[in-house]
């Protein structure tokens, strides 16, 4: 990411990372539905945010205790790749 912003700009780099996180998260959803995890993925994800939100209600530190097991693994760089990408045709649709 910092060497897309490198060429993208400061206003060019937020809109790839979000684009980034969109497709990261589409990217898991489906590799988790492929592998057939994808209720262990959503179990996962409702831990670490139930326990986050419980932590920062009392003021604790926001720790995860007993850390889920992992439903796989996910080549990041594919979805950086379209994120960017996917910003880049974005912006030329909205600047014609």
């Amino acid at each position: 990411m910092a060497m897309a912003g490198t060429f993208l700009g400061p206003s060019g780099v937020f809109g790839a990372v979000i684009g980034t996180f969109l497709a990261g998260g589409v990217l898991a959803i489906l590799l988790a539905a492929r592998n057939r995890v994808l209720m262990q993925l959503l179990e996962n994800l409702k831990l670490m945010l139930l326990g986050g939100m419980v932590n920062a209600s009392l003021g604790k530190a926001l720790v995860i205790e007993g850390v889920p097991n992992s439903v796989g693994k996910l080549p990041y760089a594919v979805a950086i790749a379209i994120g960017i990408v996917g910003w880049l045709f974005w912006n030329q649709i909205i600047n014609k």
